[in-house]
């Protein structure tokens, strides 16, 4: 949430924000990318993917299982629900199917990797209008991947949870979290299939981060993903040496998300819209800004969820 927070406000005012770094678009391959500029854009890349993820593992649970242990999975570390009660049917065909469908369509995103491909599919993967151009910044094969895959891995922990497998959701990020990592330093080194037609042009650490996020490339996935399973196997660790605090920013920002997402937006894009002040200035703004309204946020947050949890039923809920 806070990462896109600062992204947001890069976009809103800092007048050398990189946007165009991914292979839709032409001088991607050849753009410059200072440091601290590229290194604020390309940290934002994960927010993307974890809440995608994560919103396919928290509809898995909330629609496979009971509430007693939606409430295990969500409060108990990931190696500790072997307590709670099994299922009452687990259908395991039905798992499986999903890995063979999610596998399945990164494997078709992965195909269109390939060179010699055609205007179509580029057509089907790389929302925007530009002129008479239609650019979808986000096609829905290679992100419902995600979404599929975060949805079988909210089944294992329920699968975990239940007795029916010895492996610990926290076994199954860490072991995750390898292989992507192994499988992106791969790709980038061998700098041809898997880069989305945006291959690196020397060794600098630059030049190893800057994948394609649009349309996303394997070497995107695999860095992302592996990035993203890192932190969620590192978090559930942490959580249990430093506890969880009720009214914790990053505790409350989860708990509104939506509430937050639009009220930032609004925050950033009315000034910079309404009132000249898109692309104003510079990074120091960027982050100035994005704390000034995080900081604001905060208490605005606080009031909304409590005025959530005193309207369960209502609209709300959604937001």
């Amino acid at each position: 949430m806070v990462l896109m927070a600062i992204d947001h406000a890069s976009m809103a005012f800092d007048a050398h924000h990189l946007d165009n770094d991914s292979a839709m678009y032409a001088n991607a391959s050849t753009m410059a990318l200072p440091a601290a500029e590229f290194f604020t854009r390309w940290m934002t890349h994960l927010c993307a993917p974890t809440f995608v993820l994560l919103m396919g593992t928290s509809h898995s649970i909330r629609v496979e299982r009971p509430l007693e242990l939606r409430r295990a999975v969500r409060h108990r570390p990931l190696d500790d629900l072997d307590g709670a009660a099994p299922p009452p049917a687990y259908l395991g065909v039905a798992c499986a199917g999903d890995w063979v469908d999610g596998s399945g369509r990164v494997g078709y995103r992965c195909l269109l990797d390939a060179p010699g491909n055609s205007s179509i599919p580029a057509a089907l993967t790389v929302a925007t209008f530009r002129g008479d151009l239609l650019v979808i910044k986000y096609p829905v094969i290679p992100w419902l991947a995600i979404s599929i895959l975060g949805w079988v891995f909210g089944r294992h922990l329920i699968r975990y949870a239940a007795g029916l497998s010895a492996v610990s959701g926290r076994d199954v990020l860490w072991a995750c979290c390898v292989i992507n990592l192994i499988l992106f330093a791969l790709l980038r080194g061998l700098n041809g299939y898997g880069n989305m037609f945006l291959p690196r042009s020397d060794s600098s650490w630059q030049q190893w981060l800057h994948v394609s996020k649009y349309p996303p490339s394997l070497t995107y996935y695999a860095l992302e993903l592996g990035i993203l399973f890192l932190c969620l196997a590192f978090l559930p660790w942490l959580e249990l040496r430093i506890g969880v605090r009720e009214n914790g920013p990053f505790y409350v920002f989860g708990q509104t998300a939506m509430f937050f997402y639009i009220a930032h937006r609004l925050a950033f894009e009315v000034p910079a819209t309404w009132f000249g002040l898109r692309d104003c200035d510079g990074l120091g703004s960027t982050y100035g800004v994005a704390a000034i309204a995080l900081l604001l946020l905060y208490p605005a947050c606080l009031w909304y969820r409590r005025v959530k949890a005193a309207h369960p039923q209502s609209i709300l809920k959604y937001l």
